[in-house]
């Protein structure tokens, strides 16, 4: 009883092993009008959901904001580069992939697409698609591993509310990239 009160309170939907392919995307991305992303680069999955993402690039009113490494913080560079088992240059391409490719998604009228660096370690990415949070944690190997645990969480909830209080924290602590674009 007590653990059903608590899966409750914490919101949580789903508890699998697997973010790319055992969730629901299609039904997430649905009717979604907003999209945080708290990644390192995302590309397995960004690659997975270009259909969903160009669709909700195109909608008037919506909005991503994308929140990627600081590719100028060497620190960040250099502990993430490690995690990976990958070169720093390694890890800046993948993160400027990523960033170019949100930035391709921008079309007149569409969403507003907004790209941040924050410099600092990741422990875990998530999606935010409205009031529904995808998080998914790293592994500290440093070899790629299939599967990962991950959480999904809703509003209201615990975990839901961690997610939005770590968003604010994050946007404090990160800057704009592509500045003078916008």
């Amino acid at each position: 009883m007590k653990l059903a009160n608590d899966i409750n309170d914490a919101g949580l939907l789903r508890i699998g092993s697997s973010y790319l392919n055992e969730l629901e995307w299609e039904e997430l991305f649905s009717e979604i009008r907003e999209l945080d992303i708290f990644v390192a680069y995302a590309q397995t999955w960004r690659n997975l959901h270009a259909r969903h993402l160009h669709n909700l690039a195109s909608r008037p009113g919506s909005r991503i904001r994308v929140f990627l490494p600081d590719p100028d913080d060497q620190s960040t560079i250099i502990t993430l580069a490690d995690r990976f088992a990958v070169s720093t240059e390694e890890l800046r391409r993948r993160i400027t992939a990523t960033h170019d490719d949100f930035k391709d998604l921008r079309i007149a009228g569409g969403a507003d697409i907004e790209i941040r660096y924050r410099p600092g370690d990741r422990l875990y990415s998530f999606y935010r698609l409205d009031n529904v949070a995808v998080v998914g944690f790293y592994s500290h190997s440093r070899n790629r591993i299939p599967s990962i645990p991950v959480l999904v969480c809703r509003a209201p909830g615990s975990i839901f509310q961690f997610i939005t209080d770590e968003l604010v924290n994050i946007e404090q602590q990160s800057r704009r990239a592509d500045v003078s674009e916008r």
